[in-house]
């Protein structure tokens, strides 16, 4: 017979693991929708024209960066709420809350960008498709909120699904009218806000209908004077993160050309994947436990070293084969690009450099969640100074090399610095092998076995599909046998801290 409370760890574990895999599966599908559809943006649009939507996606992606703390700040209340009705209840209120100050500060901004789109004209956008992008952006702010909301709650599947639906709808719909109705980025722009609005409303219900109907209605100046108050700290933090991930692009425009600025973009897309595929879901994961953790060192080593492992284990291979096999990958995702090889060049350090960034998410969950949010701030806007300075530096010198060369360094960087001070302040003995047995050991191990396998198909000569089919067989075969031994070794450190949901 098992011993008592085996099968109810057994259980959680494997509902923690199944959480975990919807995670997953929701990012590799919205991002492999994002890679089908962006090269079919680029044929119909033209460079020019989806130069303008780069700038419109990377305008999105900073907000969702920079959203004012306002996921973070749901997402920790609805998990620490548990079962409780009333805190539930509240928890619904102040989802509503943001919704609806999201939506105003997007309507707001709407109107001002439409008045001011009458006396300047910024190219290649009308004021109407302005107005757009203002809302777009706050309906994105709103619904990222809801979905850390959902995962906080036990909902990965759902908010996986939600994520996936959403993005296959977006990209479907935005192809057929640029296809079919009107080929241009007003087209593009309305087609997207109209997915978007009814991906807020399904949320809306969806959420509703798990914490329980709301405590009060959606307008409450003093439920907003206290969400100001608690997401201050955030602020700064989250917005020199986000300047840093998206001022790239506008700098490109501005020194070189909007065509040149879309073909940044998909670069630094085709670059960050490592992060945006298989980082994020694990901090999404890991979070909330690392946090209800941090009194507890031997409980918090131990989340940490899976923490750890799991990200060395997640970006490892796939950043080495995107950076090696980039000419071929590039070529075959941009079929029609005659600058391919160009979009390639760039994009392979960057890939490097953020697979190598990807490791900062450990100690940057640990920083932000005990309380040192002031001393990462303060890091935030020293790199993104530093990087600034590289760009313009790079920008005035016309080199696209000094450009990647100083986005590169930046991540290289942040990474060690942040690895740096949370080793100073770790609670735990041993926290030293989070560093050599959770991330440089098996890092090493695999790059070095991997790298043998790259270097005689090179010798073999196999066909394109046949390359990266081993290198895709090789990669997987590599990273299991070493993530059971981890796993064997750390995977108690989950069972330690689950999460409180009473």
């Amino acid at each position: 017979m098992n011993a008592p409370g085996t099968e109810a760890k057994d259980g959680f574990a494997r509902k923690s693991f199944a959480d975990l895999a919807a995670l997953f599966a929701g990012r590799v599908g919205g991002l492999l929708l994002n890679l089908l559809f962006l090269p079919l943006y680029d044929h119909l649009l033209g460079p020019a024209a989806f130069g303008a939507v780069a700038m419109v996606l990377a305008f999105q992606s900073f907000f969702l960066v920079f959203d004012f703390g306002l996921a973070i700040l749901l997402g920790t209340d609805v998990a620490a709420a548990g079962q409780d009705r009333i805190t539930r209840s509240r928890c619904a209120a102040q989802w509503r809350c943001m919704l609806a100050l999201a939506l105003g500060a997007g309507l707001a901004a709407a109107v001002l960008l439409f008045m001011a789109g009458q006396f300047f004209a910024l190219d290649g956008f009308r004021p109407a498709d302005l107005s757009t992008t203002a809302l777009l952006i706050a309906g994105a702010i709103a619904a990222n909120a809801g979905q850390a909301a959902l995962i906080a709650d036990h909902a990965a599947r759902a908010a996986s699904s939600l994520q996936f639906a959403g993005a296959l709808l977006r990209g479907l719909f935005a192809w057929l009218v640029l296809q079919f109705v009107a080929p241009g980025i007003s087209g593009f722009l309305l087609s997207q806000l109209l997915v978007l609005a009814m991906h807020l409303l399904l949320l809306d219900r969806l959420l509703l209908r798990r914490l329980g109907p709301a405590a009060s209605g959606f307008w409450r100046p003093a439920e907003i004077h206290r969400l100001w108050e608690r997401a201050r700290p955030l602020i700064a933090y989250s917005l020199a993160g986000a300047m840093a991930m998206q001022i790239d692009k506008p700098l490109v425009a501005a020194f070189f050309s909007l065509e040149i600025a879309g073909r940044w973009f998909l670069a630094v897309t085709y670059a960050l994947t490592p992060i945006a595929l298989l980082a994020g879901p694990l901090h999404q994961f890991f979070y909330p436990r690392l946090v209800q953790a941090a009194h507890d060192p031997e409980a918090a080593l131990g989340l940490g070293r899976l923490f750890q492992a799991a990200t060395v284990l997640a970006v490892t291979a796939p950043g080495l084969v995107l950076a090696t096999e980039a000419p071929l990958l590039i070529r075959l995702w941009l079929p029609h690009a005659e600058d391919s090889r160009t979009i390639a060049a760039m994009a392979m350090p960057i890939v490097a450099a953020t697979t190598v960034g990807a490791m900062g998410y450990l100690p940057t969950a640990w920083l932000v969640g005990t309380g040192d949010r002031a001393w990462i701030a303060r890091l935030s806007w020293l790199l993104l100074l530093l990087l600034l300075t590289g760009l313009l530096l790079a920008g005035a010198e016309g080199s696209m090399p000094s450009f990647v060369a100083a986005y590169c360094a930046f991540h290289l960087l942040g990474c060690g610095l942040l690895w740096r001070r949370m080793l100073r302040n770790w609670p735990a003995a041993r926290s030293r092998s989070l560093l050599f047995d959770c991330w440089l050991l098996p890092a090493i191990l695999l790059s070095a076995a991997l790298g043998l396998i790259l270097w005689a198909l090179q010798a073999m000569n196999l066909p394109d599909p046949a390359r990266l089919f081993v290198l895709a067989a090789a990669g997987g075969g590599l990273t299991l046998p070493v993530a059971w031994r981890l796993w064997l070794r750390y995977g108690n450190g989950l069972r330690m801290a689950p999460l409180k949901t009473d």
